[in-house]
């Protein structure tokens, strides 16, 4: 199974739970707590030094405008795919599947990465 990496700006554990939750289908959790007065570009540095020194191939962030602009950067950095505002994560052999409603919650979307 691979490594995923929770990433959390607070000291919300309730926050941090529900985001290893989520992400334990995706592979072997690990929490990251990430100083909430670093900028987004010093938090993603942060994540992708984190990400290449554990092997990690996952990075769950909440859904926050921040965590948003942390992801991007973090994603850029390191030439990978981005899936945002997924509810559920599923793992096949070659893909990760994030799961999310869209249009008011009319239509049930997967998107993949792979």
């Amino acid at each position: 199974m691979s490594a995923v990496v929770v990433a959390v700006v607070s000291a919300d554990t309730a926050k941090a739970s529900a985001l290893a939750a989520l992400a334990a289908p995706a592979g072997d959790v690990t929490v990251v707590a990430l100083d909430p007065t670093w900028t987004s570009a010093e938090q993603a540095a942060a994540l992708v030094a984190h990400l290449g020194a554990s092997g990690a191939q996952t990075l769950v962030l909440a859904t926050t405008h921040q965590a948003k602009e942390v992801a991007a950067l973090a994603a850029h950095a390191i030439g990978a795919g981005i899936l945002v505002d997924v509810h559920a994560l599923t793992r096949t052999p070659d893909v990760l599947v994030g799961h999310k409603r869209e249009l008011g919650g009319t239509w049930d979307v997967a998107c993949s990465v792979s």
